[in-house]
């Protein structure tokens, strides 16, 4: 058994570092979202953190913003209001409340996606529909149905956060694995 576990653990690490560098990110720009409450009544509570991977892209005319878009994807509502914001290092964390009930287009709507973008007011453009920016926007599902509502939420885990995920599987499957080896070996 004591021979097994380096065999076993230098097989982890052989899969476990090409995954990491598979899932590490080059983005110049990405916005993501920590603190997030539950999506009840139309509104949005929760602290976007944008990072600036490439600090000259960030000017003081940088606003965050956001669009919103039917389950096809088509624009419901484009231009919302715009917040300033100023980094601290190359990191910037703005509180969210957004409240879709203000918005007519939403008002019979139980499902859409708002996208959380950033636009450039100096250089005129937004940086979700800028082809030569590297940026990694974030997407919140909105679902008035509950059983939607957690799946969205546990989805975003699984969606910015593979490396770990598949991490924690490799790992709980060598466990197993190890456990049952040890029975095995003690009859």
């Amino acid at each position: 058994m004591r021979k097994l576990l380096p065999a076993v653990f230098s097989i982890m690490l052989l899969i476990i570092c090409p995954i990491m560098a598979f899932c590490s990110t080059d983005a110049e720009v990405t916005i993501e979202v920590i603190n997030q409450t539950a999506l009840v009544n139309k509104c949005f509570v929760g602290d976007a953190i944008i990072t600036f991977n490439n600090i000259e892209l960030y000017n003081e005319n940088v606003k965050f913003s956001y669009h919103i878009y039917d389950e096809e994807g088509n624009i419901l509502v484009f231009e919302n209001e715009r917040i300033p914001f100023s980094l601290q290092g190359n990191v910037a964390t703005i509180s969210l409340n957004i409240d879709f009930d203000k918005y007519e287009q939403l008002k019979r709507k139980n499902k859409f996606v708002v996208k959380l973008d950033l636009v450039d007011e100096q250089n005129i453009y937004w940086f979700g529909d800028n082809a030569h920016i590297n940026f990694k926007p974030y997407y919140i599902q909105y679902d008035l149905n509950t059983v939607s509502i957690a799946k969205q939420k546990y989805g975003q885990v699984i969606k910015n956060q593979k490396g770990i995920l598949i991490m924690n599987i490799v790992f709980d499957i060598t466990i197993v694995i190890l456990f049952f080896m040890y029975k095995k070996k003690q009859r």
